[in-house]
């Protein structure tokens, strides 16, 4: 399948809500393909289409506003500690709790795409 292709295929899986896997050599498209379908379901829903900043700013802007904004995070797994994606362990006896990571507490209120590259 062609890189060109695939806009039109995540597209129609957006409407199912099913998640999708984009593999593929360097160089590509794969990473613009994401952005361009991330912008293009923001026009659709009519929200500001952004990229997530570790931004306390950015952050407390979406949050107090998350109707108005379609989300892109990308989360580059090889310059990632597992706590950036897991979050840190709380500890209350008997048992934990995770305090999770800005850009994961965001994407859970906010609609967006989470773009997990290498």
């Amino acid at each position: 399948m062609k890189i060109s292709e695939i806009s039109k295929i995540i597209l129609a899986l957006e409407e199912t809500n099913k998640k999708f896997l984009i593999l593929g050599p360097p160089g590509i498209g794969k990473t613009e393909t994401v952005i361009n379908i991330a912008k293009e379901l923001a026009n659709k829903y009519r929200k500001k289409f952004v990229e997530y900043r570790n931004d306390p700013e950015f952050i407390s802007e979406v949050l107090a506003h998350p109707e108005q904004y379609f989300v892109l995070f990308r989360v580059p797994l090889t310059e990632m500690e597992p706590s950036d994606i897991g979050g840190i362990p709380i500890i209350e006896q008997p048992y934990y709790k995770v305090s999770l990571p800005a850009w994961l507490y965001m994407a859970t209120r906010v609609q967006g795409i989470i773009f997990i590259d290498e």
